[in-house]
């Protein structure tokens, strides 16, 4: 029953993951349409005769565009935090500290698997010469946080 659960948790936490990838590829997208706003672009000196720019309809479909991002980017947010909330609820309600590292170090702070296992064990005395079988424990406990969080999650709905 649990492992099924699990496998829904381990989809939200990917879920919240991919969100968090939105959130900053918007934040790019605007940075971008705003550097093509206040840029200057270059300009042709010559004696030819030519058709005024229309500047100000270019202007104002970058704002549009600006402001449609923002509308997107602020919707995202609020669904991010109100995921962010919920997930850090239930990762606070998990009883072993080990777990409760290695779900947000993966997830919350979008860790490396090699990043996870040094947090997790590089204090250890023979962390160099056992980093397989630390390696081994990190992916074993990451099985059973997730089944621990399949528990939490389901009584936490």
């Amino acid at each position: 029953m649990y492992k099924n659960q699990a496998d829904q948790v381990r989809d939200w936490l990917r879920a919240y993951v991919k969100n968090e990838a939105e959130i900053d590829e918007l934040l790019e997208k605007i940075r971008y349409v705003r550097a093509k706003v206040t840029s200057i672009g270059a300009q042709e000196i010559t004696d030819m005769p030519r058709a005024p720019l229309n500047v100000k309809d270019t202007l104002t479909e970058y704002m549009i565009r600006v402001d449609e991002l923002e509308r997107k980017l602020a919707e995202k947010m609020r669904e991010h935090q109100s995921s962010k909330a919920a997930l850090e609820s239930v990762i606070d309600s998990m009883e072993s500290p080990k777990y409760r590292t290695i779900i947000t170090s993966r997830y919350i702070y979008g860790m490396e698997w090699s990043d996870v296992i040094y947090a997790c064990y590089h204090d250890k005395p023979d962390y160099q010469t056992k980093i397989r079988a630390y390696s081994k424990r990190v992916y074993r406990d990451h099985d059973k946080a997730l089944l621990e969080m399949a528990r939490k999650w389901s009584s936490h709905k």
